[in-house]
């Protein structure tokens, strides 16, 4: 079978959970099936990373629309103007404009500084009412509600020229690509992977929501039913949890859902981490998924403040990639938070930690549950973040969706460290079937099989 696999982002480097499941499955389709991709390339970093892809998959067909051409074509038409213009006259424009931004910038930053501080204020007096108002705003300031479909004509024209080169399946990733299904050959078979339902993740953020508009409810109520249309258009439809299969399951028909789980590295470990008494806590994820920003947050203005009121002070340290204008505002909150970017050997940095999973909004699967199994590491987690996963509270971890149990589940972890040793005994056991990497593969590529008689 020649198979096109389409999504947003170059799968390399394996250091995200993404990157990792979507690598480990197409490694292994490539070893039956024609491969191909269609990626863009936006920067420098973004040509790099797929020229090491192609590297180690010398047999796949990278089909790659740079970007940057069109980038540096619109540089120079802007260059062109200024020639427009006496060159002096060109290069004064250009500083004034180039001051005017600096300014800008600056302002910005200092509002936000100053706004960060009174917020810090309020929540430092125990304003319940203030904290719920911040953690609201902040969620509606950076809700998917008013996100647009990333993309643009020359991409929209590439994705159909591309996918008339004579494949048998075409399968494309991620919400942001969903209504690319319009642009493929109707005789072509089509998969989708929803690694998060959007409706869930909208209404997720809309119920936190400082203040729910008309507006909203409208926007909500037209993308969700752009969403189904979308979805209805694929072939198969595949979700990484049974719960998500359920909650799709209302709106399509169930002989076009999927259950396949996403394969990461924790899933393919043959040797597990040792357990450590726990010391610190620990968070795995990276700012840009808003779901670990509001996480992170949630814990910086809700739990970490109920913890201190507990006796119990602990760093908690942050890994992944988080811009300086988020750490800013979380530190605002939490100064003990640690942000350490991305570490050399997780498993061994997660040791010693109890992992918190303080997630509220999304759906799918989070791949930190099975990476803080794998290493060792105790959990207190909400409902949302274990959602899709057998784990029972007091059994395998804590979960809790208030934050001030959520801190005194934590203190009683860390002052019990038997509990801790059970909990993590408790998880691998459970969880031991669920991370069989061979399992994950083997029903991926059972779908394939199914289509490939069906195409034939």
């Amino acid at each position: 079978m020649n198979i096109l696999y389409i999504i947003p982002y170059i799968p390399f480097p394996l250091n995200s959970g993404g990157n990792q499941a979507f690598f480990n499955m197409v490694n292994e389709a490539r070893k039956v099936h024609q491969v191909s991709l269609l990626l863009r390339i936006r920067n420098d970093k973004d040509r790099e990373n797929a020229g090491q892809l192609q590297e180690v998959w010398p047999d796949a067909r990278l089909n790659l629309l740079d970007e940057t051409a069109t980038n540096a074509q619109a540089k120079t038409t802007a260059a062109e103007e200024d020639a427009g213009l006496s060159g002096v006259t060109a290069w004064k424009c250009r500083l004034f404009d180039s001051i005017r931004r600096s300014m800008e910038r600056k302002i910005r930053r200092s509002t936000r500084r100053a706004l960060m501080k009174k917020k810090a204020e309020a929540i430092a007096r125990e304003d319940s009412v203030a904290t719920n108002e911040i953690l609201g705003s902040f969620v509606r300031e950076h809700s998917v509600l008013y996100h647009t479909i990333d993309g643009n004509e020359d991409f929209y024209e590439y994705v159909y020229q591309t996918s008339r080169q004579g494949f048998d399946l075409i399968q494309i990733e991620f919400y942001e690509y969903l209504p690319l299904v319009y642009l493929l050959p109707k005789d072509v078979k089509k998969v989708f992977v929803h690694h998060e339902l959007h409706y869930v993740r909208v209404e997720n953020e809309m119920n936190l929501f400082d203040r729910i508009s008309q507006a909203d409810r409208l926007k909500y109520q037209m993308d969700f039913q752009e969403e189904l249309s979308a979805l209805k258009q694929y072939d198969k439809i595949v979700t990484l949890t049974e719960v998500d299969r359920e909650l799709l399951s209302v709106h399509i028909p169930s002989d076009k859902l999927y259950v396949s789980p996403a394969l990461t590295e924790a899933c393919k470990a043959t040797t597990q981490q040792e357990w450590q008494p726990a010391r610190d806590l620990v968070f795995i994820g990276g700012g840009d998924h808003f779901p670990n920003a509001d996480g992170v947050m949630w814990l910086a203005t809700k739990v970490l403040p109920a913890l201190r009121q507990t006796g119990t002070n602990a760093k908690v340290y942050v890994v992944g990639k988080w811009d300086k204008v988020m750490q800013e505002q979380i530190h605002a909150f939490a100064p003990n938070i640690v942000f350490t970017g991305f570490v050399d050997n997780l498993m061994s940095f997660l040791c010693g930690k109890i992992s918190v999973v303080p997630i509220r909004i999304g759906s799918g699967m989070r791949m930190k549950i099975l990476d803080s199994i794998n290493a060792g590491t105790p959990m207190v987690t909400t409902s949302k973040g274990c959602e899709g996963l057998p784990l029972r509270d007091g059994e395998h971890c804590f979960i809790t969706d208030d934050a001030t149990v959520f801190a005194q589940r934590i203190a009683q972890l860390m002052q019990n460290k038997d509990v801790q040793k059970k909990f993590v005994e408790a998880a691998r056991s459970q969880m031991g079937g669920q991370m069989d990497g061979s399992e994950l593969l083997r029903r991926r590529m059972a779908l394939y099989e199914s289509m490939t008689q069906t195409v034939s």
